[in-house]
């Protein structure tokens, strides 16, 4: 597939990189002009290309060791294109050719993007491939607002720093996903959702001054809607000061559709919450009773949240629904949580033991089975597959995977393509594949930062292909 976007602008911003242009005579009269450079604050390649006639090209780039690493076709005639190059090996000058009928008509070498030293990240792969074309990372050492995309192999392919581009002091980027445009959506210091293309400019963004809330852990994409948890001051029924959840909802211009605050639902008033320390600087004196980390849509049109401080899972009605709003079904992971009265954990494969201990990142499949990170307390976390049976009232655990590893904080897990599962232990910046018939991770890929900066968690990693994200628009010109 061509990894290419449509850049509209007939040329360089004023605040570009070093702009290259290359000219070349034709043979049948007229020139070629090439002209390439880079943003500062994010990896792509922009180029704008004039021909002396109506062509098709098709731009060929990459490093000086592997010039024709990456390529992209247009398939509509023009004399004038303009392209964005998504990917490029970071910190490496390029060599970007156009091509037209089998033949290379004008190339130019265009400098590197000064890459920022909190991403200079040595990746050690371990056991089997990942079975991913590339992860996009929502992290940075020490905790810089940095998002990438990172090849199985450690080669970074595509970075932007959005607190920059976004013109903020700092902000860490919390979560991420992707969406159904060339493009991802980020959580960004709690405070803002950012969409920003694979061309690395920002497309749109929401901040705090419209949520009147933080957002945090989630943000999740289903078909144009985006969803995010979020969090603000509130007081539930018996008086206590607390850290209300919730979810927000986006749409394609991440124009706020809909807001759900749990306590609609839910009465928390005697619920003792877990002593989690994320909200201490935010909402002072406020109890984290939910600690909600994670939102998902499910297939019969209800929210799954997993709720961190009562290891408790719950099924909210999605604003489709005709119980829009409501509680459909709870599941609790240990004994005497308040909801545990609603659906009984179980497990007819044997699975030991028949609990999970603060959850993590809980999504609900097509085919109904639930995944779910089990972290524990100190013990190693494990990875839990459950198929729900509501009419019979439980919650079946049939598979369990052990990672090795203590992830006390974020993570998540993801079901592939090919049925194997993707997990990921933030405190320890790994990544694991783990397969159906084997009980521990038969690959991972960890990330190490260089010394002198803060090995900041991975939050969670998402597998990313471009050949299916990118599509490629044709390139069109005037």
């Amino acid at each position: 597939m061509a990894l290419i976007s449509l850049w509209l602008a007939c040329g360089p911003p004023a605040t570009s990189g070093p702009t290259v242009v290359a000219t070349d005579p034709d043979s049948e009269g007229g020139a070629w002009s090439l002209t390439c450079w880079t943003e500062p604050h994010a990896s792509p390649i922009l180029c704008t290309l004039q021909a002396p006639r109506l062509v098709a090209p098709t731009f060929v780039w990459g490093p000086a060791d592997d010039p024709g690493r990456f390529s992209a076709s247009g398939t509509e005639g023009a004399v004038a294109h303009a392209a964005s190059l998504w990917r490029t090996v970071a910190g490496e000058d390029h060599r970007v050719a156009v091509v037209v009928d089998g033949v290379e008509v004008v190339e130019a070498t265009v400098p590197a993007t000064e890459v920022p030293p909190t991403l200079e990240v040595t990746a050690v792969v371990d056991g089997e491939a990942l079975g991913v074309d590339a992860l996009l990372l929502p992290f940075a050492c020490g905790g810089s607002g940095t998002l990438s995309v990172m090849e199985v192999d450690g080669t970074v392919v595509w970075w932007a720093d959005l607190p920059d581009l976004m013109g903020l002091v700092s902000g860490s980027v919390n979560a991420v996903a992707k969406v159904t445009r060339p493009s991802f959506v980020a959580l960004v210091g709690r405070s803002n959702v950012v969409e920003i293309g694979f061309d690395g400019q920002i497309q749109a963004t929401v901040g705090s001054d419209v949520l009147l809330a933080a957002v945090h852990h989630h943000v999740e994409a289903v078909d144009d809607e985006v969803l995010a948890l979020q969090s603000r001051l509130g007081v539930d029924p018996s008086g206590r000061s607390i850290v209300s959840d919730g979810v927000r909802t986006f749409d394609a211009g991440l124009n706020p559709t809909h807001e759900f605050t749990l306590i609609d639902a839910l009465d928390p008033s005697g619920f003792v919450p877990e002593p989690v320390g994320y909200w201490a600087f935010d909402f002072v004196g406020a109890i984290d009773v939910f600690h909600t980390n994670s939102v998902t849509l499910a297939p019969d049109d209800s929210w799954l949240l997993s709720l961190y401080s009562q290891n408790t899972l719950v099924w909210i009605g999605a604003p489709a629904a005709a119980d829009a709003g409501a509680l459909r079904w709870a599941v609790a992971g240990q004994p005497g949580m308040p909801l545990s009265d609603h659906l009984a954990l179980v497990s007819t494969m044997g699975i030991e033991p028949v609990s999970f201990l603060h959850p993590h990142h809980a999504t609900m499949g097509e085919d109904g089975r639930v995944l779910l990170l089990d972290s524990g307390d100190s013990e190693p976390t494990r990875v839990l597959e459950m198929v729900p049976d509501f009419e019979a009232g439980i919650v079946d655990v049939v598979a369990a995977w052990d990672l090795g590893v203590s992830c006390p904080h974020q993570g998540g897990v993801v079901r592939l393509p090919d049925g194997a599962l993707l997990a990921t232990c933030s405190g320890e910046r790994t990544v694991f594949r783990l397969e159906p018939d084997q009980p521990t991770p038969v690959g991972s890929l960890e990330l190490r930062c260089e010394e002198g900066f803060i090995e900041s968690g991975l939050p969670r990693a998402v597998p990313h292909t471009w050949s299916a994200d990118g599509e490629v628009e044709a390139l069109t010109g005037s």
